[in-house]
């Protein structure tokens, strides 16, 4: 892994294929937030601080991930120094750090007929909240038996709430789980390396099964 420093808010890592193979990782993976890419993004923090006195614990940053040729990747580390009201606290992959909704895939997701047919593919996606009222209303419409991996986050400074969740397979519950918190969530994200962000950076409230633990409260 290779580390060079652009300016004083800016560093870039890039990874060969090389990189890759020995740390057992595929550059698809980055999407879903995998153990292995938790770990290449506390690897990446160790080296910024070590070689270059950075620290990324402080300030919200941006991280910008371009997939080269040969199996490569590079991925650009950015603090940001004055978020504007309203961005997230946390990490935006190849797109500046926004409240916006980015629409979930369809293929994350899919239809009823797709399905019965055909595996799932797998999901990744953490959903934003600004107030605790609205998510816990949103947790109440959560159907029972709900099979979906999801932990629940506060970042201390803006206060927000961040629902982490993660799928193998999208069944009925889920997709109708994901459809719901994507029409509540004021900001949604599935990019890669954020989940280690969070675990850095924010408090985890609920580590397991937020949204059903959540449920029994309304």
């Amino acid at each position: 892994m290779k580390a060079e420093r652009i300016n004083k808010n800016q560093i870039r890592f890039t990874l060969g294929a090389e990189d890759l193979q020995s740390r057992d990782i595929q550059i698809s993976e980055l999407s879903y937030g995998s153990e292995k890419a938790k770990a290449l993004f506390q690897d990446m923090m160790n080296t910024a601080q070590k070689e270059f006195g950075f620290d990324f614990s402080t300030q919200p940053v941006m991280i910008e991930a371009v997939p080269l040729s040969s199996g490569s990747i590079m991925i650009t580390v950015t603090k940001v120094n004055k978020p504007e009201k309203g961005e997230a606290l946390i990490p935006a992959i190849t797109t500046p750090l926004t409240a916006e909704k980015t629409p979930i895939p369809e293929k994350s997701v899919p239809t009823k007929q797709a399905d019965t047919k055909t595996p799932s593919a797998e999901g990744y996606y953490i959903f934003g909240f600004s107030d605790f009222h609205t998510l816990r209303r949103t947790a109440a419409l959560t159907p029972e038996k709900l099979n979906l991996k999801n932990a629940l986050y506060q970042d201390p400074k803006s206060k927000r709430y961040y629902v982490e969740t993660s799928y193998k397979q999208a069944g009925p519950k889920v997709r109708y789980t994901m459809n719901l918190l994507y029409e509540n969530a004021s900001e949604i994200h599935n990019n890669p390396l954020m989940g280690a962000y969070m675990q850095e950076h924010t408090n985890c409230v609920i580590p397991t099964r937020a949204l059903q633990k959540l449920r029994t409260l309304a």
